[in-house]
C-alpha cells in the first residue's frame, strides 16, 4: 500500500524492505526503498541526509569473514551480519569516546545493544 504512494520509483516491485547501516556506522535503520545493486563488495547503507540506499565505502564487508559478493542486491544485506556487527561495535566505541551523535532515532525497536533502530518510509 505505501509502495504506490511514494515518488522515488515508478516501478512498485522495487520498493522493498531494507535493514542497512547509517552513513555514521553507529546504528542500523529499517526503510522500504528502491533496490540497488551494491558493488565493490561494500556494506549497504541507508544515507538519511540522501535518503537513499547506496555502498558504505567505509566498511568492506569484501574484508569480513563470510564476505559479501563485489555485486549484490540490497535487499540481500540481512546475508552479510558482519555489517550490523560492525555497526554495534562502532556504537559502543564511539559512545565510549563520548563523541556518539545519533541521526533521528525511534524507540520503534530495540538491538541487543540497545540501540534504537532508526525507521523511515
Amino acid at each position: 500500500m505505501y509502495a504506490s504512494l511514494q515518488n522515488c520509483t515508478k516501478d512498485i516491485e522495487q520498493f522493498q524492505y531494507h535493514c542497512a547501516i547509517n552513513e555514521y556506522k553507529n546504528a542500523t535503520v529499517e526503510v522500504c526503498a528502491p533496490v540497488r545493486f551494491i558493488i565493490d563488495g561494500f556494506c549497504t547503507e541507508f544515507n538519511t541526509k540522501g535518503a537513499r540506499i547506496q555502498p558504505h565505502y567505509g566498511v568492506k564487508c569484501s574484508d569480513f569473514p563470510n564476505p559479501c559478493p563485489d555485486r549484490y542486491k540490497s535487499t540481500e544485506s540481512y546475508k552479510y551480519p558482519m555489517c550490523y556487527e560492525y555497526a554495534i561495535q562502532s556504537s559502543k566505541i564511539t559512545t565510549m569516546e563520548g563523541i556518539y551523535t545519533t541521526p533521528h532515532m525511534t524507540n520503534s525497536s530495540t538491538s541487543n545493544s540497545g540501540q534504537s533502530n532508526e525507521t523511515s518510509s
